[in-house]
């Protein structure tokens, strides 16, 4: 689900819940797109239809982290310990257990490789942790929180 950066009245960035929206000029609230802020800024007007529903309030952002990726690494053949449980990774490869298994593109094949990481996110060469994302050069950013936003169900 996306998120509309708006202008709160502190000065600094909030979100709106909603991909594309309109930021109210109260600083509190926002609409979705085809719709415009009432005066007040608490109801959204549709342009056309001048259907309206409740506005949206706006929650903090919080700072976008970064770390670098982790190396993979090669997916190995070999023998199978059973107490150990390894990841089937291609075939008859395996990754080490608490791994995970990667599908990186390599001149037009796909190639097998090992992120070191449990339940970790592949990248095209490296892998991220749990709850981030993968950027360019290798980098990996954590997805933004969302602290202190209230659904309520419009």
């Amino acid at each position: 689900m996306g998120a509309t950066c708006c202008l709160l009245a502190e000065g600094n960035y909030g979100c709106c819940p909603v991909e594309h929206a309109n930021c109210c000029a109260d600083h509190l609230h926002c609409c979705p797109s085809g719709y415009n802020c009432d005066a007040t800024g608490q109801r959204c007007i549709q342009a056309e239809s001048f259907h309206t529903i409740d506005s949206y309030v706006k929650f903090h952002s919080t700072p976008i982290r970064s770390k670098p990726g982790i190396d993979l690494g090669d997916a190995g053949e070999g023998e199978i310990d059973e107490q150990l449980q390894p990841v089937a990774c291609g075939y008859r490869r395996t990754c080490p257990a608490h791994s995970t298994c990667c599908e990186v593109p390599d001149e037009g094949r796909t190639k097998h490789m090992c992120c070191p990481l449990k339940n970790g996110v592949c990248c095209e060469n490296a892998c991220c942790p749990p709850g981030y994302h993968c950027r360019p050069n290798g980098k990996c950013e954590k997805h933004a929180a969302r602290d202190g936003f209230i659904d309520f169900g419009f």
